[in-house]
């Protein structure tokens, strides 16, 4: 069966598509992590600190008409900033290079000083307006441009990409949540085909977990929990830590009941390691857009049938059968059918 192609009793009413995309309103932010490493002749940098480099791409942005700031070391003054959702910001953040990396690096480009570790987080997106797309391209063209003369920018597994999915200024709803969850869970085995996830779970129980949730608190609870560390101490889990993070749905006290910032209410995928691609970076928003858009829109019925059919572990579904069926735009669809097929490729010339 072309991949393009479902039975027809297996296409919900309402479907997504590409011309009826956001009906919904959705919303959405993505964080880019990535490290620059410079050249160990770079002047300016020993001159003026890192602190140089990241003024200088946010220099570069603004004058290509995108507005953006850096995150201060100061807590208030980082706090106070990124809760600024109407512009880009650039901050510092953590990359580990292997010894395999550091080797691939030729002098005279420094692993060891001065390197930059960075995040990269976008203001707040519309689906309705296609200019995102375009923005996105001009953010990464301004910031290879930038770094071309005196750095390399670098992507890899210590590093992510990570996607906020909201309803504008609404939270996600609850019913959303739950069936986002829930088809995340139940086609595991297929999302693990295009991203690396570690979940074990007895699927029919972890579905039943998710429903018995009567509000978005104890769906972060779900993730929230305690491990045993080597040092005698507990290690707390949560969200942030998981592949979908639902703790922005909601505000949770502290043990000193002070509340953290507001809640963004958003839905964040974290399961893509890092890149710096344009086109990976299309197919995967589309991808979670998919997804959040689906959950909100799918009648009782349409998603108790596709969950039925993982719990079922029907064979015949393959993974692009399953983006094609939950709204996911052909070119998106295509440009994992390439990436997989190369992949699978390269696996055998090994």
């Amino acid at each position: 069966m072309d991949r393009s192609q479902q039975p027809t009793s297996f296409r919900p009413t309402g479907s997504g598509d590409a011309g009826n995309a956001n009906r919904l309103g959705l919303t959405f932010g993505i964080e880019l992590e990535f490290s620059a490493v410079f050249h160990d002749e770079w002047l300016p940098l020993k001159q003026s600190g890192h602190e140089y480099f990241r003024q200088m791409v946010v220099q570069a942005l603004d004058e290509n008409d995108i507005t953006a700031d850096t995150a201060f070391s100061d807590i208030e003054m980082q706090s106070e900033n990124r809760d600024n959702h109407s512009l880009w910001k650039l901050e510092m953040d953590a990359l580990e290079l292997s010894d395999a990396e550091e080797e691939l690096l030729d002098h005279p480009y420094n692993v060891a000083y001065p390197t930059e570790r960075l995040e990269l987080i976008s203001r707040v997106l519309c689906y309705d307006h296609c200019g995102w797309k375009k923005e996105v391209a001009k953010v990464l063209s301004v910031l290879n441009s930038t770094a071309s003369e005196g750095s390399v920018l670098l992507t890899n597994h210590s590093t992510g990409f990570h996607i906020h999915i909201g309803y504008g200024t609404s939270g996600v709803p609850l019913r959303t949540a739950k069936t986002v969850l829930q088809i995340s869970l139940a086609y595991e085995r297929l999302f693990d085909m295009l991203y690396t996830t570690d979940m074990t779970r007895n699927l029919f129980s972890w579905l039943s977990t998710v429903e018995a949730c009567d509000n978005v608190m104890e769906i972060g609870d779900i993730f929230n929990y305690g491990v045993p560390t080597d040092v005698g101490s507990t290690a707390r889990l949560n969200g942030h830590k998981s592949v979908l993070n639902f703790d922005n749905l909601f505000t949770r006290l502290t043990l000193d009941n002070a509340d953290y910032r507001d809640p963004k209410g958003t839905i964040e995928f974290r399961e893509h390691a890092g890149t710096l691609d344009l086109a990976t970076i299309y197919a995967h928003v589309e991808i979670c857009r998919a997804v959040v858009e689906y959950s909100g829109q799918a009648t009782d019925v349409e998603i108790l049938q596709l969950l039925a059919r993982a719990v079922r572990n029907e064979d015949d579904l393959d993974i692009f059968t399953l983006l094609a069926y939950i709204g996911i735009e052909p070119s998106a669809i295509e440009f994992h059918h390439r990436r997989l097929s190369d992949t699978h490729q390269q696996a055998l010339q090994a």
